[in-house]
C-alpha cells in the first residue's frame, strides 16, 4: 500500500522503485534533514511473524557494517503497523547499466571496481553478515565512480525455499546464484555464496555476459552440474 505523505519523522517525496523485497521510496528524515531511501517490505503467507522476527535481527546486524563500498543503514522501525528501513540514498546507476556487452567498461576499471567490492564483502562477513542476492542490479556506481552494494544482508527472500512460487518454480534469474543455493537448504549458504556471486560479476564485467545464460531450467542445471 502507499505511504502517506508523513511517514512518522519521514516525509514521502517519490517512489523509486519496487522489487521483490517491497516499495522504495526517496524520504526526507525530518529529525536529521537528510534525504533517505526508505524501504517498506512486503511480508506475505503465514510465516509473516518469522519474518518480520529475522527481518528485524538481520537489519540490526547489517546495519553494523560500516564501508565506503556498502549502502548504510540508518534505522528500522514500524509506524501505524507499517515495518520500515531507512538507509543511505545513493545517486549514481545500477550496475547493471554500466556492464554493457557492446559498451563494456576497460578491464583496470573492472578490475578496480571488483577489488572494492571484494574488500566490502570481506568486512560485511567478519560480521557474520552475507547478501545471498549479489548482483549487478543490487550494486549502484555512485557519482564518485564506486561501487555500493544495496539490501546487504536483507535478501533472504532469494532463499530457494522463499523463491519458489506454489508450482515450484524458481523465481528471478539463478544466473549468480551458487550450487548449494540451488539445494534449498538454508544451512548451505554461507559466505561462499557472495564469493560465488562476485566471481560470476567479474566473469560479465570483462565478457559482458555470465557464464551460464538459457532459460531458467537450463541455467540452474548449468549452475549445479557444470
Amino acid at each position: 500500500s502507499d505511504l502517506p505523505e508523513e511517514f512518522g519523522r519521514y516525509r514521502i517525496l517519490r517512489e523509486l522503485g519496487a522489487g521483490a523485497m517491497g516499495k522504495v521510496c526517496l524520504a526526507h528524515d525530518t529529525q536529521l534533514d537528510r534525504q533517505v531511501a526508505l524501504k517498506t517490505p512486503s511480508f506475505g503467507g503465514d510465516k509473516d511473524e518469522e519474518l518480520v522476527v529475522r527481518f528485524y535481527r538481520e537489519a540490526r546486524a547489517a546495519a553494523k557494517i560500516q564501508h565506503r563500498n556498502i549502502c548504510p543503514i540508518y534505522d528500522v522501525g514500524e509506524i501505524d503497523g507499517q515495518h520500515f528501513i531507512s538507509m543511505g540514498f545513493i545517486k549514481g546507476r545500477s550496475m547493471s547499466d554500466y556492464i554493457k556487452p557492446n559498451k563494456l567498461p576497460p578491464q583496470r576499471t573492472s578490475a578496480i571496481l571488483i577489488h572494492r567490492l571484494t574488500l566490502a564483502l570481506a568486512e560485511a562477513h567478519r560480521h557474520n553478515v552475507v547478501h545471498r542476492d549479489l548482483k549487478p542490479a543490487n550494486i549502484m556506481i555512485d557519482s564518485k565512480r564506486e561501487p555500493v552494494v544495496m539490501d546487504f544482508g536483507l535478501a533472504r527472500q532469494t532463499d530457494v525455499e522463499s523463491r519458489m512460487t506454489k508450482s515450484g518454480m524458481l523465481v528471478g534469474t539463478p544466473a549468480y546464484m551458487s550450487p548449494e543455493q540451488m539445494s534449498g537448504d538454508p544451512e548451505d549458504v554461507t559466505k561462499g555464496v557472495d564469493i560465488s556471486a562476485l566471481g560470476v560479476i567479474l566473469y560479465e564485467s570483462l565478457t559482458g555476459k555470465p557464464p551460464f545464460q538459457g532459460g531458467i531450467a537450463q541455467v540452474v542445471h548449468q549452475v549445479v552440474t557444470t
